[in-house]
């Protein structure tokens, strides 16, 4: 009796304890606050002076980025329960980076669950509730958010990943058709555009219809798997055992799809990796067979011709990403649901898809104008 007494008295001190170490956070939750108190910026290219060394480095992509951020507090003028903290990334951020991209540039504000920074309660004097916890509106050029992938089987000039959508960003695993009506409703207000969901974000791709990867094929993805299983091995990341388990899944599974080899990769797992091929122990364990709930994620690669044409100056596309903030997806009990709901209210019926479209792609349309939010409903 004495332990469960004990044990209610500290769940019920459990908001206290968290209001005395985070000042105001059940208040500021849901109160305007605005970008008076913004942090400093972060991201590997803040300014010019820290994307010393980045070899992708432009003061034009710096100066692009500095626009994104304006185009996301002009259409989110009054955040609601946050401290914002814009990050400025460009990448890849070195000479050989560890994984293949396309070169890219990102804009995010980071939107963090407030609290007082001092006893003056100043909304112009906010710092980060801890444990801390945040959400992002994104703008980026040449990204592809969604993309899974381990690395077993890169090479220093090829990138292998699946993903959670085909190319036109229909979901493929069931578990995210509690997304599709979400996702149809940003679609019809960014005017029909390429639109998917990954990770609870919606993106909306902008001067491009579909995704820009390439699907492998069944012999295609045997073949790098082979070559990755074997690479494994001689660096020491696969025993002998290993290997031979995964080279007979591979053999079995090339003579299983001979007639079908050319048709597209899917697998029964998101990671395109070594444990995909090494079986179940089962002899007709199939890697390309149905999932969890039967989903499939399909095998992509990426373009040499995308690579070629992200090292521009112009962006190849861009990509707006926000978190999916409807009532059935958020809970109203979260810390943070006053602040996505706010986020996904301004970004449904604020952000200016068209504007965006024309300033980077078709700015002769824009006849000298800026970017300018929608009409407030």
């Amino acid at each position: 009796m004495k332990r469960t007494r004990s044990l209610a008295l500290l769940l019920l001190a459990a908001p206290v304890l968290a209001q005395d170490a985070n000042p105001g956070l059940m208040e500021l939750r849901s109160r305007v606050t605005g970008y008076a108190s913004q942090l400093p910026p972060k991201g590997n290219t803040p300014n010019a002076a820290q994307a010393k060394g980045n070899p992708n480095f432009t003061p034009a992509r710096l100066e692009m980025m500095r626009r994104f951020a304006d185009w996301i507090r002009a259409s989110y003028p009054e955040p609601v329960g946050a401290v914002v903290e814009p990050w400025f990334s460009i990448y890849p951020e070195k000479a050989n980076p560890r994984f293949y991209m396309p070169v890219s540039w990102t804009t995010s504000l980071r939107y963090w669950t407030p609290a007082y920074a001092d006893a003056s309660h100043s909304l112009s004097r906010l710092k980060r509730a801890q444990p801390a916890a945040s959400q992002d509106i994104s703008i980026a050029a040449n990204t592809i958010p969604g993309m899974e992938g381990l690395g077993w089987f890169d090479t220093p000039t090829a990138l292998y990943v699946t993903m959670a959508v085909d190319t036109a960003g229909n979901p493929v695993d069931a578990d995210a058709a509690r997304f599709n009506a979400a996702r149809a409703e940003v679609q019809r207000i960014a005017g029909g555009r390429l639109t998917y969901v990954a990770g609870a974000y919606v993106h909306v791709m902008l001067g491009v219809d579909r995704i820009p990867v390439t699907p492998l094929t069944r012999g295609q993805a045997l073949d790098v798997a082979e070559a990755g299983c074997r690479r494994a091995h001689e660096k020491g990341d696969n025993t002998d055992a290993q290997l031979q388990a995964q080279l007979g899944v591979i053999a079995r599974t090339r003579a299983k799809y001979r007639g079908s080899l050319d048709a597209p990769a899917s697998l029964n797992a998101p990671q395109f990796g070594l444990d995909v091929f090494s079986g179940t122990g089962d002899a007709d364990y199939d890697p390309f067979g149905p999932g969890h709930k039967g989903a499939r994620w399909p095998v992509y690669t990426i373009a040499p011709e995308v690579y070629a044409a992200t090292r521009s100056a112009k962006p190849q596309w861009i990509t707006i990403s926000f978190p999916v903030g409807t009532a059935d997806a958020v809970s109203a009990n979260a810390l943070s649901a006053p602040s996505a709901r706010a986020i996904w209210k301004a970004m449904t019926t604020r952000f200016n898809f068209d504007d965006v479209d024309n300033l980077v792609f078709h700015p002769e349309r824009m006849q000298g104008r800026g970017y300018t939010p929608r009409p407030a409903e």
